[in-house]
C-alpha cells in the first residue's frame, strides 16, 4: 500500500510540473525571408488586396511576427515589398536571357475596356527545359497602330538587355498592325514606305479615336447595344417594366 501511495504521489508531482511548465502558445518555423515570400505571393498569385494586410484581424494573426520581423503591413510597406521582389526577379531573367536565342510570342486583347499588349519570351535554359516566360504586360491606351508597339517592343527589348539577333522568329496573328511591326523591327523597308505605313497608322488611330467620340454621343440605350448583346437585352427588359 505503501508503495502505491508513494507511486501515485510521484505521478502526481509530474503532473503537477508538466502542467506548470506548459503553455497554451505555440512555436512556428518561420524566417523573415518566407514571411515577404508569403505575402508577396498573396498579393501577386492570390489577388489580395493591399488594405487586407492592415485590417485588426490580419494584425492580430500575424501582426506580431511581422513586428519581430521588422516587415511593415501598411498598404506602401506591401506594395514596396512586391515591387522590389518584381525587380529583383527582372534582374534575374535579364541575367538569364543575355545572350540566348529565343523566340517572342506578342498578342493584344482587351478586357474591361483595357487594352493590353503582351511579349512572352521562349527559350531553352542551360539545363535543356523549354521556358516560357512574360517580358511584359502593358496598357496600349487604345493605341493599336504598328508605330506605337514598336516602340513599346523596343522598350521592353532594351530593357532585358535583348539585342534583335538573339531572336530567332517572333509568333503573331495576322493583324495588318502586327504585320508591319515585324516588318519594321526586320528593318527591311525603305524610308518612303516607312512614312507611308506612319501615315497610315495615324489614319487608322484617327477613324477609332472618331469611332469611340460618336460612340460616347450615342444615347445611352443605343450605348448599351452596341457594347454588350447582354445589355441589350437588359435594356429591352427594363424599357418594358
Amino acid at each position: 500500500m505503501l508503495r502505491q501511495f508513494a507511486e501515485h504521489e510521484e505521478k502526481n508531482q509530474h503532473y503537477e510540473v508538466f502542467k506548470f511548465l506548459s503553455t497554451d502558445k505555440i512555436t512556428i518555423t518561420m524566417t523573415a525571408e518566407k514571411y515577404r515570400k508569403s505575402i508577396v505571393d498573396l498579393v501577386v498569385q492570390n489577388g489580395v488586396a493591399l488594405s487586407l494586410f492592415s485590417q485588426p484581424a490580419f494584425l492580430e494573426l500575424c501582426g506580431e511576427m511581422a513586428r519581430r520581423f521588422g516587415i511593415s503591413l501598411e498598404t506602401q510597406g506591401i506594395r514596396k515589398l512586391v515591387i522590389n521582389e518584381a525587380a529583383d526577379k527582372k534582374k534575374e531573367l535579364t541575367e538569364t536571357l543575355l545572350d540566348r536565342y529565343m523566340y517572342l510570342k506578342m498578342d493584344a486583347a482587351i478586357r474591361h475596356r483595357v487594352n493590353y499588349f503582351a511579349i512572352n519570351a521562349r527559350f531553352v535554359d542551360d539545363d535543356g527545359k523549354n521556358l516560357t516566360r512574360t517580358l511584359a504586360v502593358t496598357d496600349t491606351k487604345i493605341h493599336h497602330d504598328s508605330t506605337y508597339l514598336q516602340h513599346i517592343i523596343e522598350v521592353v527589348l532594351e530593357e532585358y538587355r535583348i539585342q534583335k539577333q538573339q531572336i530567332v522568329s517572333i509568333v503573331a496573328d495576322n493583324a495588318s498592325n502586327m504585320i508591319k511591326n515585324i516588318e519594321k523591327l526586320n528593318g527591311d523597308e525603305d524610308s518612303n514606305k516607312i512614312e507611308k505605313t506612319i501615315a497610315s497608322d495615324m489614319a487608322e488611330q484617327h477613324n477609332e479615336d472618331t469611332e469611340m467620340q460618336l460612340l460616347m454621343m450615342l444615347p445611352r440605350r443605343l450605348q448599351c447595344f452596341v457594347l454588350s448583346g447582354i445589355c441589350a437585352v437588359l435594356c429591352i427588359l427594363c424599357n418594358l417594366l
